[in-house]
């Protein structure tokens, strides 16, 4: 069971930024900023559902 729900190939893009055309590099920023937000959502979901119990 995958609690956090996450597409696998999400995390998969781990290329250095450094590597990356500076477009290319602005887009993967966001897409990891985005990503380590949802990251933090479902970790707080996770934190509130186990102090309720």
């Amino acid at each position: 069971m995958n609690l956090l729900d996450i597409d696998d190939d999400s995390l998969a893009n781990v290329t250095p930024l450094a590597t990356l055309p500076a477009t290319d590099r602005y887009v993967a920023l966001q897409q990891r900023q985005r990503m380590n937000e949802i990251l933090m959502q479902k970790v707080e979901m996770i934190r509130e559902r186990l102090t309720r119990k």
